[in-house]
């Protein structure tokens, strides 16, 4: 934590780059937004939200805390909605990139003096492992807002960074998994073995190694039986019971570049916007987003390609009515 640049002075050099290009990047983008005359991201915490005003790290109320939280938007108490989206309808803005999964880093949190809320995400990490990031970093926002920085590391953490950390990661626990759905939803499926824990992590969309976790914090398992299922391999567990094996991969990934990818829907819309209505050139954009030309014309700016899509055709004898008394809308070319 800290107040300016020198927050990344002791980081793997690295780290410090790309954590430094990130907050270039909020620079320029400020700069940018200010031209634009719309700056729409979240500069102070949501209204109607109960939060205390003080710095929070008790733990005793991480749990009632992310239900809360969780009311306040409607998000009942199963598998969240894809947290990149959310976030970013939250007008937070996440940003992207690789870091060296042995470097700690998992994320980062800034407070933006012009822009606002910012988090950083190491995409180097199972996507399992994002949403938590991501989960953590809320909890930042929220309550850890009175301080401009953050670097979410495993290592050489002060005393109250430690105390930050641990509350952050205890509210995006609950935030993730509420314990009171986790001990219903075990309930339905019976028996808690290492098969119906992997069916949890399925409900609720997280990783197998996550949700054992949190079977041993709400007491549905003992420590020794979450540290024997956590060797068990998810890949045969998968065989076991059936399901969908994308965020639950727990293995290391092979590092990719994000480029475009490194932003959401809400700073590339706008930038898009502004090249299209000619207020912005193609490589006023590139210089903005750190990529060339030709990557914004072909991916930013190209018209979606036409092809066959059997699916629609599909659908088209299957949900091709009108609903009793609702008008059909006249499309642009028809009023031509």
């Amino acid at each position: 934590m800290g107040g300016d640049g020198k927050v990344f002075e002791n980081q793997h050099p690295e780290v410090a780059s790309v954590l430094q290009e990130w907050i270039d990047f909020l620079d320029n983008y400020s700069d940018f937004i200010e031209e634009e005359g719309e700056n729409t991201y979240l500069k102070e915490v949501p209204r109607g939200l109960d939060l205390p005003e003080h710095l929070l790290t008790d733990l005793r109320q991480a749990s009632s805390q992310a239900v809360m939280v969780r009311e306040h938007y409607n998000l009942g108490y199963h598998a969240l909605p894809e947290l990149y989206t959310f976030l970013d309808e939250l007008r937070i803005l996440v940003y992207r990139d690789c870091l060296p999964r042995e470097s700690g880093v998992w994320g980062a949190f800034y407070r933006h003096p012009r822009l606002g809320f910012s988090l950083f995400v190491n995409v180097n990490t199972t996507p399992a492992r994002q949403a938590f990031t991501l989960a953590h970093g809320l909890a930042h926002v929220l309550y850890h807002h009175h301080l401009p920085i953050i670097v979410c590391r495993r290592d050489s953490l002060s005393k109250r960074e430690k105390e930050v950390e641990r509350f952050a990661n205890a509210w995006a626990s609950h935030f993730l998994v509420p314990g009171k759905a986790l001990r219903k939803q075990a309930k339905l499926l019976g028996e808690i073995s290492p098969e119906t824990a992997l069916l949890l992590a399925d409900h609720f969309r997280v990783s197998y190694s996550f949700i054992l976790f949190r079977l041993q914090h709400e007491g549905l398992i003992s420590k020794e039986e979450r540290k024997s299922w956590s060797k068990y391999r998810v890949e045969d567990l998968v065989l076991r019971v059936g399901v969908p094996y994308h965020l639950l991969h727990s293995s290391t990934l092979t590092p990719r570049y994000p480029d475009l990818d490194r932003y959401p829907y809400s700073v590339l819309s706008k930038v898009r916007r502004a090249v299209e209505n000619e207020r912005l050139s193609v490589s006023g954009a590139a210089g903005l987003l750190r990529t060339d030309s030709t990557t914004v014309e072909r991916e930013l700016l190209a018209r979606p390609k036409e092809c066959e899509n059997l699916e629609a055709e599909e659908f088209t004898e299957d949900l091709g009515f009108v609903s009793p008394g609702r008008k059909t809308r006249v499309s642009v070319a028809q009023l031509g």
